[in-house]
């Protein structure tokens, strides 16, 4: 990985970034231009180490592979196959059942068979023959009349049971079921139509009694009876309309009330008169009246009160919509948003950078917010020579402005100090000023304006030795021309005798505008 861009994206070649195994800056990315994985650093492992982010693994092959497994998905779906094995379906396993298995499991827990003494072979020497068996008379063949013969009767067929010249069971009460006795037994009833004296004929459905006169009461016609259709004295019984007339046999028409006349109501004889407080107290509450309506019943069913009954306003199902098309009215329904969400891409993907419509172009486009650098480590030199300050580096790019800033603890063993000094990529237009001091006995502060790497540097002199307390700062502003590179903070001493320090902690700071 032998490119950087804009101190935030390492590129080059899988190849090349696998061999450089560079260490990327916490949040920094690395990118493989050939194979599209993409890294992102955290300042502790090196790029080898780094897992690629997900999305960067996916390929035009990786998508074809998923489409063409979620286009058999719905296929299967739709079309569900249903196969069956002819040749297991040949064998004896597939008799096996549930119960087979079950009885198998079973008598595998009996234990070893072979230690049970079951018999598996016969001596039948010196035993009987079947011939023998036969020839002393024993019955070889069971029939029906053996059966009869051994009992001295016929049994019973149940069969027979509750039928015609069969036999009469008993009911779950050990009983006989009164529809086995005859009627007569019973002293049962028949209704036999309607009798109107005043014509003094019968309707029935039965043409023995339909269309003639009552009947002579006798054994004959006992218990059968006539509803009345009029009012009428027979004998000295007076009969009223509804009241049956029924034959007794033998001293021949008697009398069943059943009138619907009403000789008494709530406690009250005589010609009654219905009032409203009868049917309030039958009741036991006051029905609704119409004209009055007391105690405010609703009338009719209005939206409002539905509204009001149900706490919410309820939709109108006529506001469904099948489809997933945008309406200020109409919701859709189940099955628009399954059709709907069966088109759509999961929720959890990735994108290759590639996949991404002018992510690269507009990123590069955007500004960068201030970012500063905490030096890790302190740089002290002990020479003339001016040698890079580590971690107080900015990246630059070609044809871009930035402003930046400098700024940190100073120390000195001896009295001379050191200077500080700026390198930046050729063709570049700078402007920047240092501010410090060093030493408590004396201050010393030095700044120029730079426009070019050929001036002579900037620098702090401090005047007493040993002096650990000095601070610098740096600001400016650089417009890189078209060679891109770096802005690097550089420092030496005075002199071969003296310590010159920049320590841990200091910071740089930069906006890319």
């Amino acid at each position: 990985m032998n490119e950087e861009l804009n101190g935030v994206v390492r590129y080059g070649t899988g190849k090349q970034a696998k061999a450089s195994n560079v260490l990327l800056k916490p949040g920094q990315f690395g990118y493989e231009f050939d194979t599209g994985i993409l890294k992102i650093g955290n300042g502790v492992n090196k790029y080898n180490d780094l897992k690629p982010l997900p999305f960067s693994l996916i390929n035009q092959t990786t998508i074809d592979l998923w489409k063409n497994v979620y286009n058999l998905y719905i296929q299967l779906i739709n079309n569900p196959i249903t196969e069956t094995d002819p040749l297991y379906n040949a064998s004896p396993a597939a008799t096996i059942t549930n119960t087979k298995i079950n009885e198998w499991d079973t008598s595998f827990n009996w234990g070893n068979h072979a230690l049970q003494g079951y018999l598996t072979s016969v001596d039948l020497t010196g035993y009987a023959t079947q011939l023998w068996v036969l020839s002393q008379g024993f019955i070889s063949n069971l029939v029906s009349l053996d059966i009869t013969t051994a009992l001295g009767y016929t049994p019973e067929n149940i069969a027979n049971k509750g039928i015609a010249n069969g036999y009469v069971p008993l009911n779950a009460g050990t009983k006989i079921d009164l529809t086995y006795f005859p009627d007569e037994l019973l002293g049962n009833v028949k209704y036999k139509g309607t009798y109107n004296n005043a014509s003094n004929l019968v309707t029935s459905a039965d043409p023995t009694y339909n269309g003639l006169p009552l009947p002579v009461s006798s054994v004959s016609t006992e218990g059968v009876y006539f509803i009345c259709t009029d009012s009428f004295t027979l004998g000295l019984i007076t009969y009223n309309v509804g009241d049956w007339i029924i034959s007794n046999g033998v001293a021949g028409w008697d009398k069943v009330d059943n009138t619907d006349s009403v000789f008494s109501f709530n406690s009250r004889l005589g010609n009654i008169v219905l009032l409203s407080s009868d049917i309030i107290t039958a009741l036991g509450y006051t029905p609704y009246d119409g004209a009055l309506n007391p105690l405010s019943f609703l009338t009719g069913i209005t939206s409002g009160n539905v509204i009001t009954a149900l706490g919410y306003t309820p939709e109108n199902v006529a506001n469904k919509q099948n489809n997933l098309t945008p309406s200020s009215t109409k919701y859709p329904t189940v099955n628009a948003v399954v059709t709907g969400l069966s088109t759509k891409a999961d929720n959890v993907h990735t994108h290759v950078v590639a996949d991404i419509t002018d992510f690269t172009t507009v990123l590069n486009t955007k500004q960068d917010k201030l970012t500063p650098i905490i030096k890790s480590s302190n740089t002290a030199i002990t020479n003339t020579s001016m040698v890079d300050v580590s971690d107080m580096v900015i990246t630059v790019d070609a044809n871009t402005n930035y402003v930046f800033e400098f700024s940190g603890r100073l120390g000195s063993s001896g009295t001379y100090g050191g200077r500080l000094n700026l390198t930046y990529p050729s063709g570049s237009t700078i402007e920047w000023q240092v501010y410090g001091n060093l030493g408590s006995a004396g201050t010393s502060v030095n700044f120029k304006g730079k426009s070019s790497s050929s001036e002579s540097p900037s620098y702090l002199t401090g005047n007493a030795s040993g002096q650990d307390d000095g601070v610098f700062l740096i600001k400016g502003s650089i417009k890189v021309g078209s060679t891109a590179g770096t802005l690097q903070l550089q420092c030496r001493s005075i002199n071969n005798t003296s310590t010159f320090t920049v320590y841990a902690g200091a910071v740089t700071q930069y906006i890319k505008l």
